[in-house]
C-alpha cells in the first residue's frame, strides 16, 4: 500500500510539472523566436542582387512567419560556432550557432512579417548578447522610426537595446511609450567584452524594467506599452538609427532573440533551466518533457 501511494504521489507530481510547463508556455505569448540555427558556418543566405531577391532567409522558430532578411552579401552578419552554451537552458534545445555583427552587417523584419504592425501593451523582449569591443554606442535589437522627422518623440528611434557609449559601458533599454514619450532603463555596472549576457527588457503596461543574467537593474514607468506608430516600422537586429540614418552598429554576436507579448516572469526566460524538466528529474521521470516556447 505504501508503495502504490509513492507511486500515486509521483504520478501526481510529474502531472503537476508537467501542468505547470504547459500553462508557462500558454502564457508566455511568443511573437516571434530568432534562434540563428539556419546555417551553415559562412554567411547568412543573401546574395548581392538586393533585399527582395534574398527575403526571409532567417527562420523565425515561433511559427509565426516573422522570418528576416538581409540585404545583401556585404550587409550579412555570419553563422558562427561561438555559443553561449550548447543547450539553451530554458528550453533544452540544442544550440550550434550564433551570428556575428560587425559594422554595416545588419538584419530586419521581411516582406510578410506581421511584426512591424504589431502592439505591443505587455512584452518582453530577450537575447542573449556578447560584445567583441566596448566604447560606442551599440544597438543590437532596434526599431527604426519613419525618417527625420519621424513619427517618435525627437530624432530618437522608437526603441533601442544597446551598449552605451558615453563611457560607462553599460547596457540600456530606450522605448517609446504608448504616449510617444521616451523612457529608459541602463544596468548597474558595466559590460565586459567578450563575454555572453542574457538580457531582457520587460514592461507590463505601467512599469518597464531591465534584466542582465536574470537579475533586476532597474525599472522606470512606462504608460500603455509600446508606441504604436500610424506609420508601420521595421524591427532591426545588429544596428540602430537616429535622425533617419543608420548607425549604432553591434561589433559582437547576438543569439537566441525572443519576443513575446507578455510581461514574463524572470523564471521564465531563456536563460532560467526549464523548470518542468527539473521537478522530472528530482522525479527520476525527465526523459523526453520539454516545454515548448
Amino acid at each position: 500500500m505504501m508503495k502504490n501511494l509513492k507511486n500515486s504521489l509521483i504520478s501526481k507530481s510529474a502531472v503537476v510539472g508537467m501542468t505547470m510547463g504547459l500553462t508557462a508556455v500558454t502564457n508566455a505569448g511568443t511573437v516571434a523566436y530568432w534562434r540563428f540555427e539556419d546555417g551553415p558556418l559562412g554567411q547568412v543566405a543573401a546574395g548581392n542582387n538586393g533585399e527582395e531577391a534574398y527575403n526571409n532567409t532567417i527562420t523565425d522558430s515561433s511559427g509565426n512567419g516573422n522570418h528576416l532578411r538581409t540585404y545583401a552579401t556585404f550587409t550579412s552578419p555570419s553563422y558562427i560556432a561561438a555559443v553561449p552554451g550548447s543547450t539553451v537552458p530554458g528550453t533544452g534545445a540544442s544550440n550550434a550557432f550564433s551570428l556575428d555583427f560587425a559594422p554595416n552587417r545588419d538584419i530586419y523584419t521581411g516582406a510578410g512579417s506581421s511584426l512591424p504592425a504589431a502592439s505591443f501593451t505587455n512584452f518582453t523582449i530577450e537575447a542573449y548578447v556578447s560584445f567583441d569591443s566596448l566604447g560606442s554606442w551599440q544597438t543590437f535589437i532596434g526599431r527604426d522610426d519613419s525618417g527625420s522627422p519621424g513619427q517618435g518623440a525627437g530624432p530618437e528611434s522608437l526603441f533601442y537595446f544597446q551598449a552605451m557609449g558615453d563611457g560607462s559601458n553599460k547596457l540600456r533599454v530606450q522605448a517609446m511609450d504608448s504616449l510617444n514619450t521616451i523612457h529608459n532603463v541602463s544596468s548597474i555596472s558595466a559590460l565586459s567584452v567578450n563575454t555572453w549576457y542574457h538580457v531582457a527588457a520587460v514592461s507590463n503596461g505601467t512599469t518597464m524594467e531591465l534584466y542582465l543574467d536574470g537579475v533586476l537593474q532597474g525599472s522606470t514607468s512606462f504608460t500603455g506599452g509600446l508606441y504604436d506608430p500610424a506609420q508601420d516600422t521595421i524591427w532591426t537586429i545588429g544596428r540602430g538609427q537616429y535622425g533617419g540614418n543608420n548607425g549604432d552598429f553591434l561589433d559582437g554576436k547576438i543569439d537566441e532573440v525572443r519576443f513575446s507579448d507578455s510581461a514574463l516572469d524572470s523564471s521564465l526566460f531563456l536563460n532560467v533551466p526549464e523548470p518542468g524538466c527539473f521537478m522530472l528529474a528530482v522525479l527520476g521521470a525527465c526523459v523526453s518533457f520539454k516545454r515548448r516556447r
